[in-house]
């Protein structure tokens, strides 16, 4: 039962990190399931947002975008009112959502997704994070709420690496912040098989899917 994975992972994680329950390969009724457990989800297409938002009243949940970013479907997504667009890659990313954002009135929280895997293009650069972060304090229609990355696969680098991977993010994420004043609220990072090892990294918000519908 879904009810009882999500259980089981707030049981292990406790209130060290906030759950975000990435419902790519969900069904609807398992969907509506996590809905009305009142826990934070996660899509990772436009496609799957829109369709769900269309037969459900989302307002009452805190709902996640955490999927790659396409500039022609930024105004689409933000018009959905997630919580959180978790997957900005790039300050023209961050430039068309803010730009959208003006023209709609509204002002839309984000984390700055760093890249973090050399086979992979989206993501800042971390050694340029910083310089990228103060060039956004002129888009006053987003807020920068922290990081999120998405690493190599355990199975590929193994467990040490990827432990250096997030200590290297969490150092960042403090360092951003002493650094340029700015102050964050969630350290986004972890999935199905390595979500105790961010945490015991320094993550707060964890994105699992394929451990909750396997």
């Amino acid at each position: 039962m879904i009810g009882d994975e999500i259980s089981k992972i707030l049981q292990e994680i406790v209130s060290k990190a906030k759950l975000v329950v990435a419902v790519k390969y969900a069904n609807e009724k398992q969907i509506e399931e996590i809905m009305n457990s009142g826990i934070d989800i996660g899509f990772n297409t436009l496609q799957q947002f829109e369709e769900v938002s269309g037969k459900n009243d989302l307002s009452k949940i805190k709902v996640h975008f955490i999927g790659h970013i396409q500039s022609n479907k930024i105004k689409k997504i933000i018009q959905l009112k997630p919580y959180l667009i978790q997957s900005v890659s790039s300050f023209e990313v961050a430039e068309k959502i803010n730009s959208a954002c003006v023209e709609l009135n509204i002002k839309q929280r984000i984390l700055l997704q760093v890249n973090t895997d050399s086979e992979k293009l989206e993501g800042f650069d971390i050694d340029e994070l910083e310089n990228e972060i103060v060039k956004m304090r002129n888009l006053n229609n987003i807020e920068i709420l922290g990081l999120m990355t998405i690493p190599p696969e355990k199975d590929k680098i193994g467990e040490d690496k990827l432990r250096e991977i997030y200590k290297k993010i969490k150092l960042e994420y403090d360092r951003i912040q002493r650094n340029i004043g700015v102050h964050f609220e969630f350290l986004s990072m972890g999935m199905s098989e390595d979500y105790l090892i961010a945490i015991a990294e320094g993550a707060n918000m964890i994105r699992v899917g394929r451990k909750i519908f396997e």
